[in-house]
């Protein structure tokens, strides 16, 4: 009896290391590039609304990418409840029926958050305002999970992947700043790189993000800055944590 509940110990520890596994490097680095790319394609005014293009901010940091938040992120994609979680961070998430690679489904998840612009359209900036505004009418557009990208501050992320019985991907991405804060501006429209804290890159046209040096330059993974064109499948479930955000 004895030997037969330390096998079924053992089995369970195995279980629970699995669904607690860490995001491999190559899909950590698929995070932080696939974040900086798209905030430099918005600097660089080559982020579609609707209707034309989305007005370039005048400062925008560099992300970089957190073992904290990604911790934060496993702990919520291994609730597998397909929903919000109680969090103080940033967060938007995935959810996939299959068990898809983890880095495939990191870069799909995070151009299908940001094609909610482009799909849904964002308003912004009011007539004699420089405040790309994040308030009802934008909220109600429902492209929560594109302005938590592109929020000028947000310097951090870090995602998981949650292996769940219905949906076998669960993918959690954790953000600090956190953005989506009713009232707040996602950016202010402006010259790029006229206010950067911490001087900018000319070639990203971010702001060079103090805190990390591994992601001092814009080169992150080797990857080039081309378009790649996103296909999406099986209507994976997707949501964005607003703060103050309306029921």
């Amino acid at each position: 009896m004895r030997i037969f509940l330390l096998n079924c110990f053992m089995a369970i520890v195995i279980v629970n290391l699995k669904d607690t596994m860490a995001l491999s490097q190559e899909a950590r680095d698929t995070v932080i590039y696939w974040h900086n790319r798209l905030r430099s394609d918005l600097m660089h005014g080559n982020a579609k609304n609707k209707t034309g293009m989305i007005p370039k901010p005048k400062n925008m940091m560099q992300m970089y990418y957190s073992l904290v938040l990604e911790k934060s992120a496993q702990a919520a994609a291994d609730k597998c409840i397909y929903s919000h979680t109680d969090t103080n961070y940033g967060e938007s998430f995935y959810s996939w029926p299959q068990d898809y690679n983890e880095t495939y489904v990191m870069e799909q998840s995070i151009i299908g958050w940001w094609t909610e612009a482009e799909a849904r359209g964002v308003i912004g900036p009011y007539p004699n305002q420089t405040c790309f505004p994040y308030d009802y009418a934008q909220h109600s557009r429902q492209i929560g999970h594109w302005s938590q990208i592109a929020w000028w501050n947000t310097n951090e992320v870090g995602c998981a992947v949650g292996r769940c019985p219905r949906f076998k991907s669960n993918v959690y991405c954790h953000y600090w700043n956190r953005g989506n804060v009713y009232t707040g501006c996602v950016f202010w429209v402006g010259e790029p790189c006229i206010e950067c804290p911490n001087n900018c890159n000319r070639t990203s046209l971010l702001c060079y993000n103090p805190k990390d040096p591994k992601y001092a330059s814009s080169s992150t993974t080797g990857k080039t800055m081309q378009t790649t064109k996103m296909t999406l499948a099986n209507d994976p479930i997707t949501d964005n944590n607003d703060e103050d955000s309306y029921e």
